[in-house]
């Protein structure tokens, strides 16, 4: 009986060992098998999911880009839209504007103006005589104004020479008599004392915004 019992124990052992050697295979498959889903999944990752995150990364950094652009277009254009609003406005009165403070000396058009207020005032061309004292000098206030100043001789009565001061200071364009001095007139001429004529020399300097 004892043979028999001692071989029992001997296959139950075997069994045994064997399940036991099955049961660590299946751990080592198991293992392998996770470890081959872990590597391929990270193969997935990196060659895969990393350049797609990174485009979508991209692609939002852009859109991000692009909309702070367009803010700042549209802040732009807004600006924009009120600065034609204004120069629009302002237009219409850039001839104003340039009349009396024009962008060029316009050296032509200053004489015609004292030409007329000597005509306006009834002293005839040929009893004044001016000539141009000072050119470019720059106004103390703003270096883009520049000046030139005019030197006038006039021979007439004294209300005459009011009115020509008067009349250039009135002139649209920036005018101002910086000096002025009378004296009697040394002819001998009777008639021309009776009329209380004198001799008026001042200077107008004529203002102009260079661009």
């Amino acid at each position: 009986m004892k043979p028999i019992f001692q071989d029992s124990s001997a296959r139950v052992k075997q069994l045994s060992d064997f399940l036991k050697k099955q049961q660590e295979n299946k751990k080592f498959m198991r293992r392998f098998e996770i470890g081959v889903t872990f590597l391929l999944i990270s193969f997935f990752l990196f060659f895969a999911i990393k350049p797609t995150a990174q485009t979508i990364s991209s692609l939002v950094g852009e859109i991000k880009s692009k909309e702070i652009t367009n803010t700042q277009m549209k802040e732009k254009i807004n600006d924009l839209m009120i600065a034609q609003e204004a120069y629009s406005l302002a237009q219409g009165r850039y001839q104003i504007i340039e009349s009396s403070l024009p962008s060029r000396p316009n050296f032509y058009q200053a004489f015609n103006q004292i030409k007329e207020t000597l005509d306006g005032s009834g002293t005839s061309y040929n009893a004044g005589s001016f000539d141009l004292a000072k050119i470019d000098d720059k106004s103390e206030s703003d270096p883009n104004i520049k000046t030139y100043s005019i030197s006038l001789n006039i021979k007439n009565p004294f209300t005459n020479s009011l009115k020509i001061i008067t009349g250039l200071l009135n002139n649209r364009r920036l005018i101002n008599i910086s000096e002025i001095s009378f004296r009697n007139d040394t002819n001998d001429n009777k008639e021309a004392n009776s009329q209380n004529t004198l001799i008026t020399n001042f200077i107008a300097t004529f203002f102009y915004w260079q661009k």
